[in-house]
């Protein structure tokens, strides 16, 4: 028994003449220049600097003219408009981006506390991360099952939102200390709470779109997920460099000129291994450094859950159905209607389990 699927045959020309090239040149540049300017700015250049403003200003104007595009003039947009006509969609796009950006954060920068506060050495880092890593794979498998079960998922977005809110305020309490049994903790409670949100979001989109809609939903649900993982990892490297950079005299003042300039500013990140070599007094104040810089970013992470949190209560709930419909693909079967207008069939239900 083979599963059988409808396959259009695109002819070739055809095909790349209906990709979205001009809404994918527009979003693509003006998203790497934006995080060209977050990236910059504060650190290697003041924000007021031109080469900021200009990252910064240039990448706002592109998107938003690709904004414009996508809406008013692509026949098949990168990101169709319509998916955005209501309340739940938006909502529910925006707990995946602010899941997105606050999953990262754990497994980008949790390594970098365990190297330049704790000492650990690279490959002792990865296996402290681990409770994070399991606690994660295991409650979005028990999610997928429980999903599957009861047809639900409203429930545990929201449970699982406010899972990460715990988890991540109790990061914040991570101190220059040596505390593992506190380390390991947190980090269960915080990938708990990240675990389910990995699929049940999709589902929650999914089930409000029309067929003809779903590929372009899910797309774009992985687009701003993975925008998310990007501009978090700039927005925390500028929140800890820009810490550092304020510590910078104190710093300086600590170490002399030339190992306080190694482990300040844009140079913190890069020299941890340095940092967990220091002893005495010296090790004491670039470990307590470290760990003030990294739990300013850590309370960033915890409120964007809490933002998130928020926003999970405005998703609506809708019951997953069992029934399997068939689906015709490709470009003949679009309907002539504008292609940011919800399909006249948005609301209905589409089987996922």
């Amino acid at each position: 028994m083979v599963l059988k699927l409808h396959n259009p045959q695109t002819p070739l020309w055809e095909g790349l003449f209906a990709i979205d090239w001009i809404g994918s040149a527009t979003v693509v540049s003006g998203t790497v220049l934006l995080l060209l300017g977050l990236e910059l700015g504060g650190v290697t250049y003041p924000w007021d600097a031109p080469i900021v403003l200009g990252f910064v200003l240039s990448g706002t104007f592109l998107l938003g003219l690709g904004g414009v595009y996508l809406s008013c003039f692509a026949r098949y947009p990168l990101i169709p408009f319509g998916l955005f006509a209501s309340r739940s969609n938006c909502a529910t796009f925006a707990v995946a981006f602010v899941h997105g950006f606050v999953l990262i954060s754990a497994s980008y920068w949790l390594p970098l506390y365990f190297q330049a506060v704790l000492g650990a050495t690279p490959l002792q880092s990865g296996i402290y991360l681990l409770p994070y890593a399991l606690s994660l794979s295991l409650t979005s498998a028990m999610a997928g099952w429980a999903i599957h079960r009861t047809g639900s998922y409203l429930w545990l977005i929201v449970g699982a939102m406010a899972l990460t809110v715990l988890g991540f305020g109790l990061l914040v309490d991570l101190g220059p200390e040596r505390n593992l049994a506190k380390a390991v903790l947190y980090q269960l409670v915080a990938g708990a709470g990240i675990g389910p949100n990995s699929q049940a979001t999709l589902i929650a989109i999914q089930t409000t779109v029309s067929p003809q809609d779903m590929a372009a939903a899910t797309s774009t649900f992985m687009f701003l997920r993975q925008m998310a993982t990007a501009i978090s990892i700039v927005v925390g490297g500028a929140v800890f460099n820009n810490e550092m950079q304020r510590q910078s005299q104190a710093i300086a003042a600590a170490f002399g000129p030339d190992l306080g300039d190694m482990i300040s500013g844009h140079h913190a990140a890069s020299n941890a291994a340095r940092v967990a070599q220091l002893s005495g007094e010296q090790g004491d104040a670039a470990r307590e450094a470290y760990s003030t810089g990294l739990q300013r970013m850590r309370i960033v992470y915890a409120a964007c859950a809490g933002a998130g949190l928020l926003l999970s209560l405005l998703i609506r709930h809708r019951r997953l159905s069992k029934e399997h419909e068939k689906h015709r693909t490709g470009l003949a079967t679009l309907p002539d209607r504008p292609r940011n207008s919800p399909a006249a069939d948005g609301g209905k239900e589409v089987g996922q389990i």
